[in-house]
């Protein structure tokens, strides 16, 4: 009777170390990506890991930086990390991690792996330089993670896919006299001054022979713009027309025919900051965008800017 004791025990002390290593064996958990938005961070506890996720940013009026955390939510260090995107106009970094520990690494650290996304819309990140603009709208691209780590057996690879959408804003115009289309790339000249001088660096200027068909400014962007036009005959100025022209709407200039004062006009852009093609308009130093409007560029001898004189190429 004793010796069917202690083999029913011997053998429920086998089996259970077998079912304990078992428990063990399932609970070795490779290591896997999981990313989050800095703004969204959540505990770990609460993270749903996968191999894929997608953000839709914020809209985006210039060129932006957004942050994310990059966690291993497996037991397993995850090695030889790599990140890339595959639309130049977001880059990431870091682009390399030589490690990102597991829940239960002799390798884990309070560090907090921080990756930054540039979205490079207009004025770089660093405020040195200028890039082209992204389109209108939409645009997206997705970041690709990548590493090794071990599932308990051996090593394998692990990834993650990560869509990401922003929406671009854009200021953007078409002057016409008629049926005639300003080259806003070629102005007629360039001048250092005008009612503005003191908040700009350059101003484009344009010709109009003659105010009759309309000169007419069309909004070509997606954001609405504060539009003052400002008159001067070259001693006097004054404000000549205030207004908003939305997306996809036409104004007309209200300019009378320059023989006779206003012999020229000065056209300021403002868009709450929104970015704008300054190959086409020139920045003033307060953001805004600005051209004029000569008449033939005949400049009087005795012309000057109430502010600075007006200097002309």
């Amino acid at each position: 009777m004793k010796k069917l004791i202690w083999l029913v025990l011997f053998t429920s002390m086998i089996m259970g170390c077998e079912k304990e290593n078992d428990k063990i064996s399932n609970n070795i958990i490779s290591g896997k990506f999981s990313l989050n938005l800095t703004s969204t961070f959540k505990s770990s506890n609460d993270i749903i890991s996968d191999d894929s996720i997608s953000f839709v940013l914020d809209t985006i009026k210039s060129s932006r930086s957004f942050y994310f955390i990059l966690n291993n939510v497996g037991q397993e260090d995850i090695t030889d990390i790599s990140i890339s995107t595959d639309n130049s106009r977001f880059t990431i970094s870091p682009s390399n991690i030589s490690v990102l520990a597991g829940t239960k690494s002799t390798n884990n650290s309070s560090l907090i792996q921080i990756i930054s996304l540039d979205v490079i819309h207009g004025t770089r990140i660093n405020g040195v330089g200028y890039s082209d603009l992204m389109p209108m709208g939409d645009n997206s691209c997705s970041i690709n993670i990548q590493g090794n780590t071990f599932n308990g057996e051996s090593e394998i690879p692990v990834k993650l896919k990560s869509d990401v959408k922003v929406f671009a804003k854009v200021m953007a115009i078409s002057l016409y006299q008629g049926n005639l289309k300003y080259d806003l790339t070629k102005p007629n000249n360039q001048g250092a001054a005008g009612p503005y001088s003191s908040s700009l660096s350059v101003m484009s200027f344009y010709s109009y022979p003659s105010v009759s068909p309309p000169l007419v400014l069309k909004n070509n962007g997606n954001v609405n713009i504060n539009m003052t036009l400002t008159k001067y005959d070259g001693y006097i100025s004054t404000i000549g027309q205030i207004s908003t022209i939305y997306p996809n709407d036409s104004l007309i200039l209200e300019v009378s025919e320059p023989a006779i004062p206003p012999l020229s006009c000065f056209i300021k852009l403002y868009s709450n900051g929104t970015i704008f093609d300054q190959q086409q308009l020139k920045l003033g130093n307060d953001g805004n965008a600005y051209f004029g409007m000569w008449y033939n560029l005949q400049i009087p001898p005795n012309y000057h800017s109430p502010d600075d004189t007006v200097s002309s190429n």
